[in-house]
């Protein structure tokens, strides 16, 4: 497992920050957030985990699933593996290390029909909370999905629409 692993790795990656050296970084399969991904186990049924937290479990001798806080990045590069690179933290230990590195932004979130992926109006969500028919009727007729309905329909989602 340790082999496969450090293979996908290129070690001659960015230096993001002059004191730590430069980045190991994963060079296969990375997640939406751009962060390295590994599976674990066999190809159907395997567990997908963060290469990240797979690189600080193999430096420290444990399973990944035995971490319970999150791997933090010294060098703040999601594809980077490196040992030295990686420390744990809680939740609330990751987000002071992102504002006090300026990567917080405080800018207000674009809600409903604001939001550029947004695919329902206002007007639908209300005719989605006063329908009373089937949910997956209501999806077709309004161009969404069934769990979209249910969640509008339970106030979990399009809370601000009254």
């Amino acid at each position: 497992m340790e082999e496969r692993f450090w293979a996908k790795v290129n070690k001659d990656g960015p230096i993001v920050r002059e004191e730590l050296g430069p980045c190991w970084e994963w060079t296969v399969t990375l997640s939406s957030t751009g962060y390295g991904q590994i599976r674990i186990g066999p190809r159907i049924g395997g567990r997908l985990f963060l290469a990240h937290r797979v690189a600080y479990a193999l430096e420290h001798g444990m399973a990944p699933s035995d971490i319970a806080l999150h791997v933090c990045h010294r060098c703040d590069n999601p594809k980077c593996v490196r040992p030295s690179h990686l420390f744990l933290g809680t939740a609330a230990d990751n987000m002071a290390d992102m504002v006090a590195k300026g990567r917080y932004s405080d800018r207000p979130r674009l809600r409903g029909e604001a939001h550029p992926m947004a695919r329902l109006t206002e007007d639908k969500v209300r005719a989605i909370r006063n329908s009373t028919g089937d949910q997956r009727e209501a999806a077709k007729a309004f161009g969404c999905s069934q769990g979209t309905v249910h969640l509008i329909r339970k106030g979990k989602i399009w809370r601000h629409v009254s």
